[in-house]
């Protein structure tokens, strides 16, 4: 069974549990505002092959992909403070010039923007957009047992399905 019909049928626990990474449940909602977000396009990549933008993302995507981007692979992540402020540079790069986010530091909690725009520069599906999103998330979450009381994490995490879910609303218009 994939992982898209383990969530249509209330068993995303499944997906999340899966090669013994203990991922907090949050993760399920990446997972399936991911899932929404690739339906919108029909699970088909935008002509031409357009990628996210790789510049200063964690060098573990890299790696990944490098594999062919092997669902077992688990990278080594030596410094997870320095994980978590690569991905938030790379993930501030990402969007929108009318959407200016601050990184969060430390352990403070962040408010994050929600302003409606134009996504276009982030309108990226198939495997080349938001899948090394999610992985990367993945990973980070499984580096460590608290991933679900980590305020980077969780903005993180909020963010991302926000922004999955702005994209997909805005195909639908």
């Amino acid at each position: 069974m994939d992982d898209r019909q383990k969530l249509k049928d209330g068993k995303g626990n499944l997906v999340t549990g899966r090669q013994g990474w203990k991922l907090p449940n949050t993760y399920t909602n990446l997972v399936e505002a991911c899932l929404a977000l690739e339906s919108s396009s029909k699970f088909q990549p935008m002509k031409g092959g357009k990628a996210l933008d790789a510049s200063g993302r964690p060098e573990q995507l890299g790696l990944w992909i490098n594999r062919g981007r092997n669902p077992l692979y688990r990278p080594s992540i030596a410094d997870l403070d320095r994980y978590a402020s690569t991905w938030w540079g790379w993930w501030a790069r990402l969007q929108p010039e009318w959407r200016n986010i601050d990184t969060p530091s430390g352990t403070t909690a962040i408010q994050l923007p929600r302003e409606d725009g134009v996504w276009s520069g982030l309108d990226k599906p198939g495997i080349n957009g938001f899948v090394s999103v999610v992985v990367s998330l993945k990973w980070w979450a499984a580096e460590t047992s608290d991933a679900y009381t980590d305020p980077r994490w969780t903005a993180a995490v909020d963010d991302v399905c926000w922004v999955m879910n702005s994209i997909a609303k805005s195909r639908s218009q």
